[in-house]
């Protein structure tokens, strides 16, 4: 790398010594005018690229994986004059000095080469999630991933030129043959069956770009990477995403499901970038997939959804009860209902109705163990799944702060509702949401011993704010929404 400013040590001893250092260290007034104008510049080209540079050694030691950004802000920072940003990672530092930066900006003359491609981005869906869980056999899974993509991506005229950890980059020449490609691949990986726990599988998300890059050797730079890696982000698990300008080349081509999604501010992109999505499951318009508990599916949702589908025939409905909270970003759902306080990144939340919680038993549990008149009185008694933290909530607000029940053992059950058929089956006392059990309370199976309720959270609908324009979301949500109302609980009341 150049100097970063002029040496001061002294010249040797004599006029000719003298004089050829001080032209050299720019002591003397030049003889050609042009040449002192053009090293003036060098030098000051040359001092400006070693400060920014040493610059960003000093203020930084992480790589935020941001180095193509960072590389692409540093060259348009020095090229312009302005100030250096201060967040940019050693490994961008590094870039800099292997790309030689003072020639990269036109250093004597010579002006950085680039060039007009195509770009895919690709990444593994939870990547760090699945290396928590297995590490071994996800790495196994990510290396037949990545001789798949090899293999893909080499059928279709392309070259991958980066790969860092569960990402590849590859270029390719034609905006088709990038689509195809990518296409292609999303289509193996989910044939592929992969040595994983069954409640894990591999998805990617692909952005494709067309768009200017810098050309260093192998590898490219510039905003036709950066937004090719944007664009990634915002396809669905197992889908693509393409920028405008790859759309206007493939729509007409390719008989894809294509998705407009509009303008889209990109991250460290100056202008927004029209964006559309393509979805390679086959029913994606016309399903409706919904998750939720398996309480409030059974004894709340399914009873009511005949009206939605009524309303929407055009829509299949698959619901899946679970008690675990799904992640949307990698598996294949597009609505759900989820207990707790509505604070979920990335995800618009719905209130619908809190989560009230009541003793409750069988009238032949209550005949049996006599009157039950005060909270206390439960102390005596089999409290169904007492490790819950719902019965310290309960009796804290009864006044009891240190309760101890003198039954034991006791019977645990994970869900509401198996909870409720052992309360129903004279086990003991369960601790229950009232409004999921409005048959089997109305039918007199389940009795309330008290009116004191205990609260923890509410109910709410959630989906990928990202998804938020899809009608069938939409359909869906109104129609939620509008049952809680029609039932008296003003949803976020």
């Amino acid at each position: 790398m150049p100097t970063t400013g002029h040496s001061r040590r002294s010249s040797p001893t004599g006029s000719a010594a003298t004089g050829k250092a001080s032209a050299r260290q720019g002591w003397r007034k030049p003889r050609d005018r042009r040449r002192s104008s053009a090293r003036s510049a060098d030098w000051d080209m040359r001092s400006r690229a070693g400060d920014c540079a040493a610059g960003c050694v000093a203020v930084s030691t992480n790589d935020d994986g941001g180095g193509s950004d960072a590389v692409s802000s540093i060259l348009s920072s020095i090229a312009v004059g302005v100030a250096l940003p201060q967040e940019i990672g050693q490994a961008a530092v590094c870039r800099l000095y292997r790309m030689e930066l003072t020639w990269l900006l036109g250093y004597r003359g010579l002006a950085m080469e680039r060039r007009l491609t195509v770009i895919l981005a690709a990444d593994l869906v939870g990547f760090s999630h699945l290396m928590e869980i297995d590490e071994e056999r996800t790495h196994a899974a990510l290396q037949t991933c990545y001789s798949l993509m090899q293999a893909v991506v080499s059928k279709h005229q392309g070259r991958i030129f980066a790969v860092a950890g569960d990402s590849f980059l590859a270029e390719f020449a034609s905006p088709v043959e990038a689509t195809r490609a990518g296409v292609e691949f999303q289509l193996q990986v989910a044939e592929t069956t992969f040595d994983l726990p069954d409640e894990l599988g591999l998805m990617f998300r692909l952005g494709i770009n067309l768009g200017d890059v810098i050309v260093d050797g192998g590898n490219l730079f510039g905003d036709g990477v950066n937004i090719a890696v944007r664009l990634e982000g915002l396809a669905e698990p197992g889908g693509l995403c393409l920028s405008g300008n790859i759309y206007e080349q493939v729509g007409p081509r390719l008989p894809l499901q294509y998705e407009d999604i509009g303008p889209q501010v990109l991250k460290n992109i100056a202008r927004p970038v029209r964006a559309y999505r393509v979805s390679l499951r086959s029913d994606a318009a016309t399903s409706l997939l919904i998750t939720a508990t398996s309480s409030f599916s059974a004894n709340w949702l399914v009873p009511r959804l005949r009206s939605f589908r009524s309303a929407h025939p055009e829509l299949d409905v698959e619901l899946r009860a679970m008690s675990r909270v799904v992640d949307f970003n990698r598996e294949p759902f597009d609505v759900g209902i989820r207990e707790g306080n509505g604070n979920w990144a990335g995800l618009k939340a719905f209130p619908l109705m809190a989560r009230e919680f009541v003793p409750f038993c069988s009238p032949g549990f209550l005949e049996a163990v006599g009157a039950i008149n005060e909270p206390k009185d439960l102390l005596r008694l089999p409290l169904i799944d007492w490790k819950d933290d719902w019965w310290r909530d309960w009796f804290a607000a009864a006044g009891i702060f240190d309760p101890k029940p003198v039954f034991s053992p006791n019977l645990y059950c994970d869900t509401q509702l198996a909870i409720a058929r052992a309360a129903m089956s004279d086990q003991g006392v369960a601790l229950l949401t009232p409004m999921l059990f409005e048959n089997e309370i109305g039918s007199g199976r389940l009795v309330r011993l008290f009116e004191l309720a205990g609260h923890r959270g509410r109910f709410w609908l959630v989906y990928p704010e990202a998804r938020e324009h899809l009608p069938k979301i939409a359909a869906f949500r109104d129609w939620v929404l509008d049952q809680v109302r029609d039932e008296g609980a003003e949803p976020g009341a």
